[in-house]
């Protein structure tokens, strides 16, 4: 079975069972791959958000700079950071809204205006906080 199809048949059994248990459905990642993308394919992988997108721009430590295009339900972000652009989904946080891939090699973690990207373990955007447009 492809992906794109077995998605979709997850997806309904899902929305099935939620509907007729008359339980509450939370879908994480149904969408987002769990890879990073090139700089080139940065429009393509925006493109992949559903709903539209909210773009903000972080300003981190040593200078470093991101943005995170955040589709306005807050299911799911791109992250377009040096490089490459990463798509990743809202997972359960204690506080804040916490982002992150499926396999949590990529955490994106924002409360308020301050906000940091963890790759694999390691803090990569650190001490960030939100630039706001003049």
């Amino acid at each position: 079975m492809q992906h794109s199809s077995l998605t979709s048949t997850l997806v309904g059994i899902a929305l099935a069972g939620a509907i007729l248990g008359g339980g509450y459905l939370y879908l994480i990642n149904a969408h987002a791959p769990d890879t990073a993308l090139t700089q080139e394919s940065a429009s393509e992988a925006t493109d992949q958000l559903i709903d539209p997108v909210t773009p903000y721009t972080y300003v981190c430590a040593a200078g470093r700079t991101f943005v995170a295009r955040i589709e306005t339900t807050g299911t799911r972000a791109a992250l377009i950071v040096s490089d490459k652009t990463l798509i990743v989904s809202h997972t359960l946080s204690a506080s804040g809204a916490r982002y992150a891939t499926g396999d949590a090699r990529v955490i994106f973690w924002t409360k308020g205006t301050s906000a940091f990207i963890e790759e694999d373990g390691v803090v990569t955007y650190d001490k960030c906080v939100e630039q706001k447009e003049i």
